[in-house]
């Protein structure tokens, strides 16, 4: 079985059948059928005695008819960049600049109109390609003048770019103990100082040393990191999955343990977020000016001022998680214990102290602190972090304790997302300060 097909050119304008082809596909039984013809659609639409035009169909027979365009290869060109319609259109005879932007919507408001670029491709001779990079005023362009509004050619490209330094206004949201809390709009270059001038200033209760000061961008990253541990750990529980197969007596049991640690852990922080929390050392506005605690505000930023608190809490593995009244006398130590100490199931070497400000020190972190490498014996001497005085709004989190039997290196990435929940709680303690 043969098929065959039988092609019916197009139409004159005339006809109400101009634009179409005509494509018949035959079947036959052996051999090709010679039953073929050539003509116009409309002829065979006119001839009804089953002429040379109008062919005989049989079953089976398959007749598609299809528009002119369809079928041949259509110039097109482009726009891209500040159109409302940025994308292909089909290339029109003696089509300019303007008649394309027109096509296109029309330019955007933020477009650049003193300088756009019309990039061109053509084949020389049939033998090599020449690229023109043409530079378009398209406000002359729009108006008219021929050294602008050129006329296009097939695969033209226009591309038209933005106003330099536009973009919509950016705002930063100022909460907590100001004047004149809310959202206040920001210029580029301007910084926190000013911000904090333009809201009235602070509240004589606002403490200052606690100001919690949220970046998009920094909770952005931070926020990846934290997506990337979590992955991390998900393959480490893999992998911990297929060698606790092979374990046995009290090897096994360990594996078991440190495996049901890392899936509780991915289990607990399967929605924990990024709080994108800059560390500001901010004691007064009076020496805020020109210091290293200036920052540069950018769009999104979140700038809270807490009341001043009067207590330091005491999260995690604790046996009476609380806030413990402020006393300058008190050390971490002393904290802990008012707390009712560390659970059995605490990681005691893993304590760890969110300053009022958002850093966050730790007993390796003070005893490897270039004061311990200028003066070795000082850390031990002073105890470590269980001798460190605090300030009012610290908070001492107690993490879980986290069985490790392998060589795989999960213990940072545990790490990373026990001292972001730290950030977390601690922030959230001391702006709850009443």
């Amino acid at each position: 079985m043969l098929l065959r097909m039988v092609g019916v050119s197009v139409c004159s304008a005339a006809c109400p059948c101009s634009g179409l082809r005509l494509e018949l596909a035959k079947e036959a039984e052996g051999t090709a059928s010679e039953e073929a013809g050539d003509g116009e659609v409309g002829a065979a639409l006119a001839d009804h005695m089953a002429g040379p035009a109008n062919l005989l169909l049989r079953p089976k027979d398959e007749l598609t008819i299809y528009r002119e365009d369809e079928l041949r290869d259509v110039p097109t060109v482009k726009v891209v960049g500040e159109v409302r319609k940025p994308g292909v259109y089909e290339l029109s005879p003696g089509m300019k600049i303007r008649d394309l932007l027109y096509e296109a919507g029309g330019l955007n408001e933020e477009a650049y109109q003193g300088l756009a670029e019309l990039a061109r491709t053509e084949v020389i001779d049939g033998a090599k390609t020449r690229h023109s990079y043409i530079d378009v005023d398209l406000r002359a362009a729009l108006k008219g003048s021929d050294l602008h509004d050129r006329v296009l050619e097939r695969n033209d490209q226009l591309f038209v770019r933005r106003v330099p330094g536009w973009h919509l206004p950016w705002v930063v949201n100022v909460k907590g103990r100001v004047r004149l809390p809310g959202p206040y709009t920001i210029h580029a270059g301007e910084r926190l100082d000013s911000l904090l001038r333009r809201c009235g200033g602070v509240l004589p209760d606002a403490y200052l040393p606690g100001i919690v000061f949220v970046r998009q961008s920094v909770k952005d990253l931070q926020q990846t990191r934290l997506d990337e541990s979590r992955k991390r750990i998900s393959q480490d529980v893999a992998r911990l999955q297929l060698v606790s197969t092979s374990l046995e007596g009290d090897k096994k049991f360990a594996g078991a343990a440190s495996l049901a640690s890392l899936q509780r852990v991915l289990s607990e922080t399967e929605n924990q977020q990024a709080q994108g929390r800059v560390v500001l050392h901010l004691r007064s506005l009076e020496h805020l000016a020109r210091s290293a605690t200036d920052l540069e505000l950018e769009d999104k930023d979140e700038v809270t001022i807490p009341k001043r608190p009067s207590s330091v809490n005491v999260l995690g593995q604790v046996y009476a998680p609380t806030a413990v009244l402020y006393d300058p006398a008190l050390t971490v130590r002393d904290y802990l214990q008012r707390a009712g100490g560390p659970t059995e199931g605490a990681d005691e070497d893993r304590v760890m102290v969110v300053k009022v400000d958002g850093s966050v020190l730790t007993d390796d972190g003070i005893r490897n602190s270039g004061k311990a490498r200028l003066f070795p014996l000082l850390p031990v001497a002073s105890g470590g972090l269980m001798a460190a005085h605090l300030e009012p709004g610290d908070t001492v989190y107690v993490p879980e304790k986290f069985l490790v039997i392998t060589k795989m290196q999960y213990a940072k990435d545990i790490t990373q997302i026990i001292s972001n929940a730290a950030v977390a709680i601690g922030t959230l303690a001391l702006l709850a300060t009443r």
